[in-house]
Protein backbone atom coordinates (compact mmCIF):
# COMPACT_ATOMS: atom_id res chain seq x y z
CA UNK A 1 0.00 0.00 0.00
CA UNK A 2 1.18 3.34 -0.96
CA UNK A 3 1.72 6.03 1.98
CA UNK A 4 3.04 8.97 -0.60
CA UNK A 5 3.23 9.23 -4.11
CA UNK A 6 6.34 11.89 -5.41
CA UNK A 7 6.11 13.37 -9.09
CA UNK A 8 9.03 14.82 -10.79
CA UNK A 9 8.63 17.57 -13.36
CA UNK A 10 8.42 18.55 -16.25
CA UNK A 11 4.93 18.52 -14.83
CA UNK A 12 3.40 20.68 -17.84
CA UNK A 13 5.25 21.60 -20.95
CA UNK A 14 4.47 25.52 -20.91
CA UNK A 15 5.55 25.90 -24.84
CA UNK A 16 4.22 28.61 -26.99
CA UNK A 17 4.61 27.91 -30.53
CA UNK A 18 6.75 28.68 -32.73
CA UNK A 19 9.73 29.47 -30.05
CA UNK A 20 8.40 31.01 -27.43
CA UNK A 21 7.69 29.10 -23.73
CA UNK A 22 5.33 30.34 -21.06
CA UNK A 23 3.06 29.34 -18.23
CA UNK A 24 -0.22 28.19 -18.94
CA UNK A 25 -2.85 28.25 -16.50
CA UNK A 26 -5.04 25.59 -18.11
CA UNK A 27 -2.13 23.35 -18.30
CA UNK A 28 -1.76 23.77 -14.45
CA UNK A 29 -5.41 22.90 -14.54
CA UNK A 30 -5.06 19.87 -16.17
CA UNK A 31 -2.12 18.59 -13.80
CA UNK A 32 -4.24 19.41 -11.47
CA UNK A 33 -7.10 17.38 -12.19
CA UNK A 34 -4.52 14.43 -13.42
CA UNK A 35 -2.74 14.33 -9.81
CA UNK A 36 -6.34 14.52 -8.01
CA UNK A 37 -7.50 11.50 -10.02
CA UNK A 38 -4.29 9.74 -9.18
CA UNK A 39 -4.23 10.21 -5.45
CA UNK A 40 -8.49 9.06 -5.50
CA UNK A 41 -7.37 5.99 -7.42
CA UNK A 42 -4.37 4.65 -5.16
CA UNK A 43 -7.02 6.26 -2.05
CA UNK A 44 -4.09 8.83 -0.57
CA UNK A 45 -4.75 11.84 0.49
CA UNK A 46 -3.83 14.94 -1.27
CA UNK A 47 -1.24 15.90 1.72
CA UNK A 48 0.76 12.46 0.53
CA UNK A 49 1.20 13.87 -3.04
CA UNK A 50 4.68 15.51 -3.69
CA UNK A 51 5.37 17.32 -6.87
CA UNK A 52 8.75 18.62 -7.94
CA UNK A 53 9.16 21.16 -10.64
CA UNK A 54 11.34 20.60 -14.00
CA UNK A 55 12.71 23.12 -16.30
CA UNK A 56 9.59 23.59 -18.27
CA UNK A 57 7.48 24.29 -15.36
CA UNK A 58 9.43 27.58 -14.52
CA UNK A 59 10.33 28.80 -18.14
CA UNK A 60 10.45 32.27 -17.97
CA UNK A 61 9.08 32.66 -14.62
CA UNK A 62 10.60 33.98 -11.41
CA UNK A 63 9.20 32.09 -8.30
CA UNK A 64 6.30 33.71 -6.60
CA UNK A 65 5.56 35.96 -9.55
CA UNK A 66 2.17 36.84 -11.04
CA UNK A 67 3.43 34.52 -13.61
CA UNK A 68 4.19 31.74 -11.85
CA UNK A 69 1.52 29.25 -11.98
CA UNK A 70 2.88 26.49 -9.60
CA UNK A 71 0.48 27.38 -7.02
CA UNK A 72 -2.60 26.69 -9.16
CA UNK A 73 -2.18 23.46 -10.25
CA UNK A 74 0.40 21.74 -7.68
CA UNK A 75 -0.28 19.72 -4.59
CA UNK A 76 0.94 21.74 -2.58
CA UNK A 77 -0.36 24.94 -3.88
CA UNK A 78 -4.04 23.96 -4.58
CA UNK A 79 -4.60 23.25 -1.17
CA UNK A 80 -3.25 19.54 -1.37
Amino acid sequence: MLCALLITGDLVDAKTPPEGSQQHEEEWQAYERAWRQLAQSAQLPASAILDLRGNHDVFDTLRNSPQDCLPIGSSAGAGG
